[in-house]
């Protein structure tokens, strides 16, 4: 068979492949954890393209980091698609295919190992570890990034072979952009360089070579610039971490605790390479350091495999290329710098395994070439490898189906996992089981009588069900434990404000606001006590002008400014507000009737009874008396 032809099979099958085992994606929801806040439930993301979503990305943290691109790639898809899920995952799949077809080539390209490089390729395209990145929709910066690091690799070799200003300013492109995708990629010119040693081989290693470093300083230097990207990013991410809160306090988690856990999690994810079983959406961080038995074991086992590598690794040069790629891809993310609350997390693993995978392919033909039989028996072996992986990926993407099964899967595979609990519970009140919320919410408060999301939640659940005071105790041992929890504060506010105690709800509201200025939902919550508890028109209608200055898509927002503005008689300017919602949202139907009595009052009966039209267009049928009275209303006004 031709290499082009050959080609085209392994290009077919691994699309194919994938396809058939992520295809079920396409099916799936967003997901409670990280999806609302990332697309479905940001206006700023869920709106579409416009000018104010655009700049939005590029000017503030989403998702706790400064990753512009991938909320550009989310605006897209909402502007595509809208909150249609399965095209969200389709995307991501269609990320991870094109990720793992330029896999196979640049490897194909760099090493001329054609069948290695496809084992590389279908083995990071199936392995149930990077199912994490695929089907998680906020992981999209997994995938993207990824994108734009494989394409910097691919015009780094253009450029080890062409030369040139216009080549080399592509790879400074492509890695910038990379950087606004997800900035874990701060170490890719580590990675050149361990790609200059192999398999570009422009270090210069021979015996006769008497200073290797005149080889050495050149490839350095020409990547300063890219070490000046990677430097710049790093602080920019710190700086917005630590701005938002998302960096754990540093006496909260010591960093003997931390080191100690990064040894771990650096054998636990070549354990899970090998044995990807019980993999979870989020390991909990250990309560108590491991033994230090363990943690000096796994730091031996890593040491001696360094040692061996590099004593190796002149003869077999693909040892320190693959084994420094696995550890130093995931330094960034190894926990030194700790950032949320878990210990490791499987999507971690979509870059740096390929560093791991290049040494089982290249490492695995080397052995069985020693072997009479070796050359028979490696087909075999990895196709199977391949068919188990897929079988097991296939298992593992089933998970992701929606929040609760997924949760519940993390519980099984995990122990002491509080946030899973809590993360199921808030699914059980999404879908007003709030008897399985308020079990799983406690469940999580007997691991970690700290957590105070857990609280806060268990608010939320007795809020509902009409409870005040039992919520407003369980927000108040949210805020013992953090007093600027401004959600908490916000929440009791909305506690008070539902037992008609307003002065209590809008002091609440007010310091929610003092603690987190920037807090659209306080204004608007601050604003409806104004107005419909003090009766304080021009004070409620200030505060919802602040919540849109905020927030320019808060449909509600317009709604209640425009019935606090016709409270006041000024019913061109709540007609206004009114349309501003229904362009916004255009199948709310409160909006529609509370426009047509604005209409109605201005003697405007046309444009009143379109109004109402549009309200029996969009009214669900559980207000069956509300829409026997506006047809009765549209046949007054049409006689």
């Amino acid at each position: 068979m031709q290499d082009e032809h050959k080609t085209v099979f392994v290009i077919s099958g691994l699309t194919i492949a994938i396809l058939v085992v992520f295809w079920q994606v396409c099916g799936f929801e967003f997901v409670t954890y990280d999806d609302y806040g990332y697309v479905s439930k940001n206006e700023h993301i869920s709106a579409g393209l416009t000018f104010e979503n655009i700049a939005w990305v590029f000017t503030h943290a989403h998702g706790g980091n400064w990753h512009p691109l991938t909320g550009l790639s989310h605006i897209l898809d909402c502007q595509l698609f809208g909150l249609n899920s399965g095209w969200h995952h389709l995307i991501n799949l269609v990320f991870h295919i094109a990720n793992t077809l330029l896999l196979f080539l640049i490897l194909k390209k760099m090493t001329g190992a054609f069948w290695r490089s496809a084992f590389v390729a279908a083995v990071f395209g199936l392995h149930p570890a990077h199912v994490e990145s695929v089907t998680w929709i906020s992981e999209r910066k997994d995938v993207l990034s990824t994108l734009f690091f494989l394409l910097t690799i691919a015009s780094y070799v253009r450029y080890v072979k062409l030369r040139g200003t216009g080549s080399y300013l592509l790879i400074v492109l492509l890695f910038a952009l990379g950087l606004m995708a997800k900035p874990m990629l701060v170490t890719l010119p580590f990675v050149l360089l361990l790609l200059d040693y192999w398999p570009l081989n422009r270090m210069e290693t021979g015996p006769a070579v008497k200073n290797r470093w005149q080889y050495f300083y050149p490839l350095i230097w020409e990547k300063i610039p890219l070490f000046i990207l990677s430097a710049v990013s790093s602080i920019v991410t710190l700086f917005v971490q630590r701005k938002v809160g998302a960096l754990a306090d540093v006496e909260l988690i010591p960093l003997t605790n931390r080191i100690a856990n990064a040894v771990i999690s650096y054998g636990t994810y070549i354990w899970k390479l090998f044995r990807p079983a019980k993999l979870a959406v989020f390991y909990p961080y250990p309560r108590v350091m491991q033994p230090w038995w363990q943690i000096l074991t796994v730091a031996i086992l890593l040491l001696i495999i360094t040692i061996v590598v590099i004593c190796l690794g002149r003869k077999y040069k693909y040892l320190p290329t693959g084994w420094f790629w696995y550890l130093g891809m995931l330094l960034p993310v190894i926990g030194i710098v700790q950032v949320g609350m878990q210990s490791m997390a499987d999507r971690y693993t979509y870059v740096p395994f390929t560093g791991l995978f290049i040494i089982l392919a290249w490492g695995a033909n080397d052995l069985l070439a020693k072997w009479k039989y070796g050359k028979i028996v490696l087909w075999p072996l990895s196709f199977s490898v391949i068919l188990v992986l897929a079988v097991l990926t296939w298992l593992q993407v089933s998970c992701w189906r929606d929040s609760i099964n997924l949760f519940g899967h993390a519980l099984s595979a995990t122990d002491g996992n509080f946030v899973a609990y809590n993360s199921r519970g808030f699914a059980y009140y999404e879908i007003g089981q709030f008897d399985l919320a308020i079990s799983d919410y406690q469940k999580a408060l007997e691991i970690n009588a700290q957590y105070g999301k857990a609280y806060n939640n268990l608010g939320l659940v007795y809020c509902k069900q009409g409870h005040y005071d039992i919520a407003i105790q369980e927000f108040n041992k949210a805020l013992e434990i953090n007093p600027k929890f401004f959600e908490a504060v916000n929440n009791r506010g909305l506690a008070y404000y539902e037992k008609g105690e307003f002065d209590l709800a809008i002091s609440d509201y007010t310091k929610a606001l003092e603690i987190n200025p920037a807090y659209d939902t306080a204004y608007y919550n601050r604003g409806n006590a104004y107005a419909r508890g003090k009766r304080l028109y021009d004070l409620a209608i200030a505060d919802y002008g602040k919540a849109i200055e905020l927030n320019p898509r808060y449909a509600l927002c317009y709604l209640n400014r425009g019935n606090t503005l016709c409270l006041k008689g000024q019913y061109d300017l709540g007609i206004l507000d009114y349309n501003k919602a229904i362009e916004i949202n255009p199948e709310y139907p409160d909006v529609y009737l509370n426009k047509a009595v604005a209409c109605e009052s201005l003697g405007r009966k046309n444009e009143a009874i379109e109004a109402y039209k549009a309200f029996l267009q969009y009214a669900p049928p559980n207000r069956a008396a509300q829409i026997d009275k506006v047809k009765q209303k549209i046949k007054q006004l049409e006689q």
